[in-house]
């Protein structure tokens, strides 16, 4: 999903709260104004001044964002017509209206302006929709300039497929540009079209591809973490393990990677961002204390700074507290025949590069707590596969290479079930489990685990 097509997506649900809220303030600016007092005398303005007025229509705002959400408006990726959407709007408004006038029977508090409540229905309609038609008249021009649009190949010579490019052409608000139609799937022509255009997806808009060619698809789709979408035969479209979404008239079936899209990773994204930052307000003294004791203890830097791969590939560089000798990667390769671990990864328990101080913070687990730093810059989440170094990443088969569809973490399945000791595969096998099984209440066990261990486990020298 572009980072564009998700900010607009997520931005609806603030604006259609300052819309709401807007409209109740206006409804009762227009209704206690000097006009509109001569028509018909102010009688509840004692009884519900304005700051006690403005605290209600917060209240009012929240719960009409709960009815929009389960009318599907804050769907991502929602190809809703304008006519449908208005439609749902209406009726979201309506509703959180009737569920206002109901609660005030019940408490029998009902306010005597009934102008207030009709004005603020028909305010929040105008207001809302003009947010959501601004919304999407800022990234229709963004798409039309080619920003978070997704390039995409069609498979198949169908007429459906002759059907979407004429779509797609005809309606740049979708989101998408063909920049290519193959009617025999080579693994060697995706390639080329890769590097001449920069893909984001492929389409197969044909059912009877064989085998071999479903295979070069999905593998090209995997390698590159690319999107992959298709159009059902019938039997297809029953299949219920999968997101089946509507565009412009056509279903289209689409593989997930990760259950970790849309709202989960805006909410997975709030939760790092908050975290890290109580984490680091929390642990400064003890960042200084570490920074004194390390300076102390040995030569060198008081950060180690390594380059690791993380989400889609991209390298980034992942901090934590110096453990070791200055010059420990160059004797790296003279300790290999020590390593203890299977796989591409290298441990070693009684590692001679480890200072003295190094050695406590890593039986602590202190020494990764500055990766909090990465967490808030985004290169990194609390909860994730393990970094990749880029040394090991070429070893990686193809199951593995599902570890890069999300960001690595600080903590993560395979951590808390095996800590250090656990084999490389056992461990990768974990980490794909975590991508495509992903949950809020996943994570909340992963942390809970991962403070227990920080106070029991001691595998980590």
């Amino acid at each position: 999903m572009k980072r564009s097509e998700l900010f607009f997506d997520a931005v609806r649900l603030p604006v259609d709260f300052l819309a709401c809220f807007t409209a109740g303030f206006l409804a009762y600016w227009v209704r206690v104004s000097p006009l509109v007092r001569q028509v018909r005398p102010v009688l509840f303005e004692v009884d519900l001044p304005l700051r006690e007025y403005l605290s209600l229509v917060v209240a009012v705002s929240l719960f009409t964002l709960v009815v929009f959400a389960t009318l599907g408006l804050y769907t991502m990726k929602a190809t809703l017509r304008t006519v449908e959407e208005l439609s749902r709007i209406v009726a979201g408004i309506s509703l959180a209206l009737f569920g206002v006038i109901f609660w005030m029977f019940i408490r029998a508090e009902l306010f005597n302006s009934r102008f207030i409540l009709v004005a603020a229905w028909i305010l929040a309609i105008l207001l809302v929709t003009g947010g959501r038609i601004v919304i999407r008249r800022l990234q229709l021009q963004l798409l039309r300039r080619g920003r978070g649009v997704h390039r995409v190949i069609l498979v198949g010579q169908a007429p459906v497929a002759a059907g979407l490019h004429s779509l797609f052409g005809k309606r740049p608000d979708l989101g998408y540009r063909v920049v290519a139609q193959l009617d025999h799937v080579q693994r060697d022509a995706l390639e080329r079209l890769e590097k001449e255009y920069g893909l984001d997806g492929v389409i197969r808009c044909v059912s009877d591809l064989t085998p071999e060619e479903n295979r070069v698809l999905l593998d090209f789709c995997e390698d590159h973490k690319f999107d992959f979408l298709y159009i059902p035969d019938v039997y297809e479209a029953r299949i219920s393990n999968v997101v089946i979404r509507t565009l412009g008239g056509y279903p289209l079936v689409e593989l997930r990677r990760t259950p970790l899209e849309g709202w989960g990773r805006i909410w997975k994204r709030l939760l790092d961002i908050a975290g890290a930052v109580v984490g680091l307000i929390i642990l400064s003294p003890l960042f200084l204390v570490v920074a004194i004791a390390i300076t102390a203890d040995s030569a060198g830097p008081l950060f180690f700074r390594q380059t690791r791969i993380g989400r889609n590939r991209t390298s980034f560089q992942i901090v934590k507290f110096r453990t070791m000798v200055r010059n420990a990667e160059q004797l790296k390769p003279r300790l290999l025949p020590f390593n203890e671990r299977s796989g591409p990864l290298f441990k070693m328990r009684n590692d001679p590069r480890i200072t003295r101080v190094g050695r406590v913070l890593r039986v602590m687990r202190i020494d990764e707590l500055p990766q909090l730093f990465n967490v808030l810059m985004g290169q990194m989440s609390l909860i994730g596969p393990r970094p990749h170094l880029p040394e090991e990443i070429e070893r990686y088969d193809r199951r593995q290479q599902k570890l890069f569809a999300i960001k690595p973490g600080m903590s993560g399945l395979a951590q808390v079930s095996g800590s250090s000791s656990l084999p490389f595969e056992k461990e990768a096998a974990l980490d794909v489990h975590y991508i495509e099984n992903w949950s809020p209440k996943l994570d909340f066990l992963i942390l809970v685990k991962t403070l227990r261990r920080l106070f029991g486990d001691r595998s980590a020298v």
